[in-house]
């Protein structure tokens, strides 16, 4: 079954959750492992769900695709042990159901420079419209 839900039926649909099973590589070493995810496509708060911890928003979208985007920037604070910004971008084909997403991390430095990368993953997942099974 194929995720293909018009812009006039996703209107019409609160959320979409679907069953996606894929890989996710590391960038630096080229490894691969196999990942299965549950997501969730919320039109009515325009964000994808179950990548990674984060609500993503859903930054533009037509007929054929759904792009998501966000940028989290980690500064040290009173309560934040954390000096980094992410980076995660992507898009569902409501053809095929095909996901892919790039997740980057870089060291707060002002600059998201190749040098200052901190880790780069690399999602494929196919889904389709998940089923309750009982």
């Amino acid at each position: 079954m194929v995720f293909a839900v018009s812009t006039a039926q996703a209107a019409e649909l609160e959320k979409v959750t679907l069953g996606c099973i894929g890989t996710v590589t590391d960038v630096d070493d080229g490894k691969s492992k196999p990942i299965a995810r549950v997501i969730t496509v919320n039109f009515k708060t325009r964000t994808v769900q179950g990548l990674n911890t984060r609500s993503l928003p859903i930054t533009g979208e037509d007929s054929t695709i759904i792009f998501f985007y966000e940028e989290v920037d980690r500064g040290l604070g009173p309560t934040i042990h954390s000096d980094w910004i992410s980076e995660t971008e992507g898009s569902i084909s409501r053809l095929t159901g095909v996901l892919t997403a790039e997740e980057k991390r870089w060291k707060r430095t002002g600059q998201k420079a190749p040098s200052n990368l901190l880790s780069s993953k690399e999602y494929f997942l196919k889904c389709r419209p998940a089923q309750q099974m009982f």
